[in-house]
């Protein structure tokens, strides 16, 4: 049985005429992913809302203008109050509680537990809502432009447990399941994303989410910005707190990843080498890993406060 993403997929591949992409929250490599099943004659809208407390949470994308901008016969089209999520190909479609993310749509595990039902254009409830949308404006850069910049300003975000905020918490603590950190700006940046495989691409893409990354970043800034988040979540926290107070070989680092509360996506060995690399990745000046059985430990003179 496919996921919801599957299933709107198919539903969007079959479009001939014009399709409606309308929910509050969408992810710019999500959204793309969907697209590229459509063929370039059909006309595309999408309807969402940019605000910028969501926009700083980093559960939706400023950059979907983007993809707005550069495919032919796309519009994309905002309005505060969405709250409807309604996919629709011609005159047949999809209704339920998904938004536009990988984690809505059943792409990245753990995934949320979500619905979509297939609905016809002309049912009265959808009508009434079509009606409604019509009062959505066009976005434009100068609108992108003064969110981004609200969104920026915007301090003190929980680190490493956003989640799109109308599907409910994350029940455990986050930990990085991309195995490959250093190619994560890569899988960040829209122009560099189309060189890396799809399973790496979903792999990142929960990353960010949970480390709240906004959009728009240089190389620089997005690794300044990754490591300081990756520090300050919670599960990590703790574990450089472990290295500050001494070295952490490989079974302490395992030991001290089972006993905490987080959500086992990766087998337990797995799950530290991940981290480890993240570790001598971002924060490769203040931590090294030994080889052998490895310690990960300050290096020597240096603080991690």
């Amino acid at each position: 049985m496919g996921s919801q993403g599957d299933e709107l997929l198919m539903l969007l591949a079959n479009a001939k005429r014009e399709i409606l992409l309308c929910a509050p929250f969408m992810k710019f490599h999500t959204v793309r992913r969907l697209l590229e099943t459509v063929e370039v004659s059909v006309h595309v809208k999408m309807i969402t809302r940019w605000h910028a407390d969501e926009v700083r949470l980093g559960v939706t994308d400023l950059a979907v203008f983007d993809i707005a901008q550069e495919r032919p016969d796309t519009e994309l089209l905002l309005l505060d109050n969405l709250h409807a999520k309604l996919y629709l190909a011609d005159d047949v479609g999809l209704v339920g509680s998904s938004n536009l993310t990988a984690k809505a749509l059943g792409w990245t595990h753990p995934s949320n537990l979500e619905i979509l039902l297939r609905v016809g254009k002309d049912t009265e409830q959808i009508t009434r809502c079509l009606s409604d949308l019509e009062s959505a404006r066009l976005a434009t850069a100068e609108e992108r432009t003064r969110v981004e910049a609200e969104a920026a300003a915007i301090k003190d975000i929980p680190i490493g447990m956003a989640e799109d905020l109308e599907d409910g918490a994350k029940p455990g603590l986050w930990l990085p399941v991309m195995a490959a950190p250093k190619k994560l700006y890569d899988a960040y940046s829209p122009e560099l994303q189309s060189r890396l495989p799809s399973a790496l691409i979903a792999a990142a893409e929960q990353d960010l989410t949970a480390l709240a990354v906004p959009s728009g970043l240089s190389r620089e800034d997005f690794e300044q910005q990754v490591a300081l988040r990756f520090a300050e979540a919670p599960a990590i926290k703790s574990l450089l707190n472990e290295i500050e107070g001494d070295e952490l070989d490989d079974n302490a680092a395992m030991d001290r990843i089972a006993s905490m509360p987080t959500d086992e996506i990766l087998p337990l060995h797995r799950q530290w080498e991940v981290v480890r690399e993240w570790l001598n990745t971002f924060h490769g000046d203040r931590i090294e890993s030994v080889p052998a059985i490895y310690t990960t430990r300050r290096r020597p003179g240096k603080k991690l406060r």
